[in-house]
Protein backbone atom coordinates (compact mmCIF):
# COMPACT_ATOMS: atom_id res chain seq x y z
CA UNK A 1 0.00 0.00 0.00
CA UNK A 2 2.80 2.60 0.45
CA UNK A 3 3.48 2.36 -3.51
CA UNK A 4 -0.01 3.79 -3.61
CA UNK A 5 1.21 7.53 -3.68
CA UNK A 6 4.23 7.14 -5.66
CA UNK A 7 1.84 5.78 -8.57
CA UNK A 8 -0.35 8.51 -8.31
CA UNK A 9 2.79 11.01 -9.15
CA UNK A 10 3.89 8.80 -11.79
CA UNK A 11 0.84 7.96 -13.45
CA UNK A 12 -2.16 10.46 -12.28
CA UNK A 13 -4.98 9.95 -10.74
CA UNK A 14 -7.24 7.32 -12.95
CA UNK A 15 -7.38 4.12 -14.43
CA UNK A 16 -3.56 4.08 -15.32
CA UNK A 17 -2.35 4.74 -11.59
CA UNK A 18 -5.10 1.97 -10.74
CA UNK A 19 -4.38 -1.10 -13.19
CA UNK A 20 -0.40 -0.66 -12.88
CA UNK A 21 -0.56 -0.53 -9.23
CA UNK A 22 -2.76 -3.72 -9.54
CA UNK A 23 -0.06 -5.27 -11.73
CA UNK A 24 2.36 -4.51 -9.44
CA UNK A 25 0.58 -5.66 -6.35
CA UNK A 26 -0.32 -9.35 -7.85
CA UNK A 27 2.94 -9.77 -10.45
CA UNK A 28 4.90 -10.74 -7.23
CA UNK A 29 2.06 -13.39 -6.01
CA UNK A 30 2.12 -14.91 -8.90
CA UNK A 31 5.90 -14.87 -9.55
CA UNK A 32 7.10 -15.70 -6.19
CA UNK A 33 4.31 -19.15 -6.37
CA UNK A 34 4.68 -20.04 -9.56
CA UNK A 35 8.89 -19.95 -9.12
CA UNK A 36 8.25 -22.27 -5.76
CA UNK A 37 5.97 -24.65 -8.47
CA UNK A 38 8.91 -24.81 -10.47
CA UNK A 39 11.44 -25.13 -8.06
CA UNK A 40 9.78 -28.07 -6.37
CA UNK A 41 10.20 -30.22 -9.50
CA UNK A 42 11.88 -33.73 -9.14
CA UNK A 43 15.39 -33.69 -10.63
CA UNK A 44 14.80 -36.85 -11.41
CA UNK A 45 12.01 -36.41 -13.41
CA UNK A 46 14.23 -33.94 -15.29
CA UNK A 47 17.47 -36.35 -15.74
CA UNK A 48 15.14 -39.05 -16.84
CA UNK A 49 13.66 -36.97 -19.91
CA UNK A 50 17.23 -35.36 -20.67
CA UNK A 51 18.17 -39.60 -20.83
CA UNK A 52 15.35 -40.26 -22.86
CA UNK A 53 16.44 -37.63 -25.60
CA UNK A 54 14.19 -34.58 -24.50
CA UNK A 55 15.54 -31.24 -25.84
CA UNK A 56 14.98 -27.90 -23.97
CA UNK A 57 11.62 -27.14 -25.47
CA UNK A 58 10.15 -30.48 -24.43
CA UNK A 59 11.69 -30.13 -20.69
CA UNK A 60 9.57 -27.21 -20.75
CA UNK A 61 6.35 -28.07 -22.28
CA UNK A 62 6.32 -32.22 -21.62
CA UNK A 63 7.39 -31.71 -17.66
CA UNK A 64 8.22 -28.24 -16.19
CA UNK A 65 5.18 -26.27 -17.28
CA UNK A 66 2.74 -28.58 -16.66
CA UNK A 67 4.50 -29.23 -13.23
CA UNK A 68 4.68 -25.64 -12.52
CA UNK A 69 0.65 -25.33 -13.94
CA UNK A 70 -0.94 -26.06 -9.95
CA UNK A 71 1.57 -23.69 -8.59
CA UNK A 72 1.03 -20.77 -11.25
CA UNK A 73 -2.85 -21.38 -10.73
CA UNK A 74 -3.14 -20.81 -7.31
CA UNK A 75 -0.82 -17.84 -7.63
CA UNK A 76 -2.95 -16.47 -9.79
CA UNK A 77 -5.86 -17.40 -7.36
CA UNK A 78 -4.09 -15.51 -4.07
CA UNK A 79 -3.25 -12.49 -6.36
CA UNK A 80 -6.89 -12.16 -7.59
CA UNK A 81 -7.55 -11.86 -4.00
CA UNK A 82 -5.10 -9.46 -3.73
CA UNK A 83 -6.28 -7.27 -6.15
CA UNK A 84 -9.12 -7.05 -4.75
CA UNK A 85 -7.56 -5.20 -1.60
CA UNK A 86 -5.51 -3.31 -3.61
CA UNK A 87 -8.20 -1.39 -6.22
CA UNK A 88 -10.26 -0.71 -2.80
CA UNK A 89 -7.16 1.26 -1.64
CA UNK A 90 -6.72 2.49 -4.98
CA UNK A 91 -10.34 3.95 -5.65
CA UNK A 92 -10.28 4.97 -2.03
CA UNK A 93 -7.78 8.10 -2.44
CA UNK A 94 -7.03 7.96 -6.62
CA UNK A 95 -10.52 7.95 -8.28
CA UNK A 96 -13.66 9.78 -9.03
CA UNK A 97 -15.50 6.77 -10.25
CA UNK A 98 -16.00 3.37 -8.66
CA UNK A 99 -16.98 1.18 -5.58
CA UNK A 100 -14.14 2.20 -3.64
CA UNK A 101 -14.66 6.01 -4.08
CA UNK A 102 -18.27 5.19 -3.28
CA UNK A 103 -17.21 3.73 0.01
CA UNK A 104 -14.66 7.09 0.64
CA UNK A 105 -17.04 9.42 -0.39
CA UNK A 106 -19.59 7.72 1.97
CA UNK A 107 -17.35 7.77 4.48
CA UNK A 108 -16.80 11.92 4.47
CA UNK A 109 -21.21 12.41 4.81
CA UNK A 110 -21.37 9.29 7.19
CA UNK A 111 -23.80 6.99 5.14
CA UNK A 112 -22.87 4.31 6.38
CA UNK A 113 -25.79 2.48 4.42
CA UNK A 114 -23.74 3.21 1.16
CA UNK A 115 -20.64 2.05 3.07
CA UNK A 116 -22.33 -1.71 3.72
CA UNK A 117 -23.09 -1.33 0.01
CA UNK A 118 -19.65 -1.09 -1.31
CA UNK A 119 -18.52 -3.27 1.05
CA UNK A 120 -21.24 -6.10 -0.04
CA UNK A 121 -20.51 -5.18 -3.66
CA UNK A 122 -16.88 -5.85 -3.17
CA UNK A 123 -17.01 -8.86 -1.33
CA UNK A 124 -19.69 -10.35 -3.79
CA UNK A 125 -17.60 -9.84 -7.24
CA UNK A 126 -14.74 -11.20 -4.91
CA UNK A 127 -16.35 -14.34 -4.03
CA UNK A 128 -17.93 -14.97 -8.21
CA UNK A 129 -14.83 -13.83 -9.09
CA UNK A 130 -12.59 -16.50 -6.98
CA UNK A 131 -15.63 -18.89 -8.35
CA UNK A 132 -15.21 -18.97 -11.37
CA UNK A 133 -11.54 -18.94 -11.68
CA UNK A 134 -11.74 -22.18 -9.28
CA UNK A 135 -14.19 -23.69 -11.84
CA UNK A 136 -11.91 -22.45 -14.93
CA UNK A 137 -9.24 -24.26 -12.99
CA UNK A 138 -11.18 -27.52 -12.75
CA UNK A 139 -12.15 -27.70 -16.03
CA UNK A 140 -9.94 -26.36 -18.32
CA UNK A 141 -6.38 -26.68 -16.78
CA UNK A 142 -7.37 -30.63 -15.45
CA UNK A 143 -7.96 -31.06 -18.56
CA UNK A 144 -4.89 -29.79 -19.92
CA UNK A 145 -2.71 -32.38 -17.30
CA UNK A 146 -5.00 -35.27 -17.82
CA UNK A 147 -4.44 -34.59 -21.67
CA UNK A 148 -1.25 -34.67 -21.08
CA UNK A 149 -0.85 -38.00 -18.45
CA UNK A 150 0.67 -35.56 -15.61
CA UNK A 151 -2.75 -35.35 -13.61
Amino acid sequence: MAWRSPFILWFGIGELAKVNLIAFAVGFVTLVTSASGASSIDIDKLNGARSLGANRIDLFFKIIFPATLPSIFVGMRLALANAFLVIVAAEALAAQEGIGFLIWNARTFFRTDFIFVGIMCFGGLGFICDRLWKLFGRTIISKYLTKLGNY
